[in-house]
């Protein structure tokens, strides 16, 4: 599965060094986890491969979950969760017309953790998912378990 990565990294026109820089890895990593399994890459280094080639989700599908196994399975429907917990957000804040980082003061964070949440990169703590909640009126089942 790793040769199917470091292929598309060839198609796109990159070297493995300048994939991992593209895609705010470390180039150490990425040449030791193209020597390993793709089950070796957490799932923000997934969504940064992503991000950082512009890889379909047909070419994610492709590489990561091709035959799926059970442990990226498990992975694979803990990524989808999280793009619609984030799609959620990204919805109730424009709706409420605020930025991340006015959102990020109010309930005592910052704007970069608002976007990690909205990019599905990061789950909020239990505490922060309150403070979501009441800041846009709404329940945490609401705004986390029916997305």
């Amino acid at each position: 599965m790793t040769n199917i990565l470091r292929g598309k990294i060839a198609e796109k026109g990159f070297s493995i060094t300048s994939a991992a820089i593209a895609c705010g890895l470390k180039p150490a990593t990425l040449h030791r986890k193209l020597s390993g399994s793709v089950e070796s890459f957490r799932v923000e280094e997934v969504i940064k491969l992503k991000k950082g080639l512009n890889l379909t989700d047909c070419e994610i599908d492709e590489i990561f979950f091709n035959p799926p196994s059970h442990k990226w399975d498990k992975k694979r429907r803990t990524i989808m969760n999280n793009k619609k917990i984030g799609s959620t957000l990204i919805d109730l804040r424009i709706k409420a017309g605020v930025s991340q980082r006015a959102l990020g003061t109010a309930i005592g964070i910052s704007g970069n953790a608002i976007s990690n949440y909205e990019q599905g990169i990061r789950v909020p703590r239990d505490e922060i998912k309150v403070k979501l909640a009441n800041y846009y009126g709404k329940s945490v089942e609401e705004i986390f378990f029916n997305s």
